[in-house]
């Protein structure tokens, strides 16, 4: 009896050591995505500067967008609303809530505090505006793409 017992003890703890050891590598290897997505957000200086050249070549052709207007848009059109300066920020800060892998895929979900320039071509220029922001990547070629975009305003926190 006390050898079963002790068998069982030896083999309930090789498996807990499996199982722990299995979630830090998969932890591990979220981290090292959640800081590579991080390091994409570049992004948010291609946007603050009116970068269409540089977005351009950061965003995939099947890029896609529903805007904080209800508007579903597409890579040329977010293009054509950067030069008709409509997106046109003084302050673009973001804050990560969540981000989870499935595959070769990535959600990242979070808040947004902006400030749309005092010039920009909106009804909201010059104040602040909250958002939550919900995005889609994908891993392509080796390479992460943000392919969806959902962002909606909120009212103070």
């Amino acid at each position: 009896m006390k050898r079963v017992t002790a068998s069982c003890l030896l083999a309930l703890t090789v498996a807990s050591l499996l199982i722990a050891q299995r979630t830090g590598r998969a932890n591990d290897d979220d981290q090292s995505t959640v800081q590579e997505i991080k390091r994409l957000y570049y992004e948010t200086d291609l946007i603050l500067r009116s970068d269409v050249v540089g977005m351009d070549h950061f965003y995939p052709d099947d890029f896609v967008v529903t805007n904080p207007f209800n508007q579903f848009i597409n890579k040329v059109k977010v293009l054509e609303r950067v030069r008709t300066n409509i997106i046109k920020y003084k302050t673009y800060t973001r804050q990560f809530d969540y981000f989870h892998r499935y595959g070769d895929t990535v959600v990242v979900i979070g808040t947004e505090l902006v400030i749309p320039a005092a010039d920009a071509n909106r009804t909201d220029a010059g104040q602040t505006v909250h958002r939550r922001f919900t995005e889609v990547w994908v891993l392509r070629n080796r390479q992460w793409q943000k392919v969806v975009r959902h962002a909606n305003n909120v009212g103070l926190p």
